[in-house]
This record gives structure tokens, sequence and C-alpha cells, in this order.
């Protein structure tokens, strides 16, 4: 049996090769099983994951911090266990 002799440039090509396809298994596998860049699964998570009372999530109030001459706004959300906890009780 004769060994196949490769080059250093080859065997460099060959691991990059690999290394890509498995990169790109991996963005694949989150982006169907997480919805990351998918906004409607963000959607969709948020509706099965908080309980709603006239359009609004329950028990959550809202609140305003007076600024000089503009107003921002900010959008926290987490799925963390604690929320989801917060959810159940």
């Amino acid at each position: 049996m004769e060994k196949i002799k490769l080059s250093k440039k080859k065997i460099k090509i060959i691991i990059s090769i690999i290394i890509f396809t498995i990169i790109i298994i991996y963005l694949i596998s989150i982006l169907t099983t997480t919805g990351f860049l998918q906004a409607s699964k963000i959607d969709e998570k948020d509706l099965s994951t908080w309980e709603y009372e006239d359009g609004k999530i329950k028990n959550t109030d809202e609140f305003s911090i007076l600024g000089k001459t503009e107003t921002c706004w900010i959008l926290i959300n987490s799925y963390t266990h604690q929320l989801l906890t917060k959810k159940n009780s």
C-alpha cells in the first residue's frame, strides 16, 4: 500500500475546509433551533413566554425618565429561568 504524501499547504487547506464546514453547520443549527436573526421566531417566543392583559404583559409597569430634549426608548427582553418562573407564579 502506498502512502499518500500531502504537502503542508494541502493539509492547511483541508483543515481550513473542515473548520469552515463545522462553523457553517453550527450557524445553521443556531438559525433553525433558536430563531436567531428571525423576527417572527422572536415574536412567537414572546407570545408563548408572556401572559398578556389588554395588549400588555401582565404584572409589568411602564416608566419614563424625563430628558432635556428627547425621549429615549429602551426595550429590555430576556428569556432566563427567573422570568419563566415569574410567569408560572
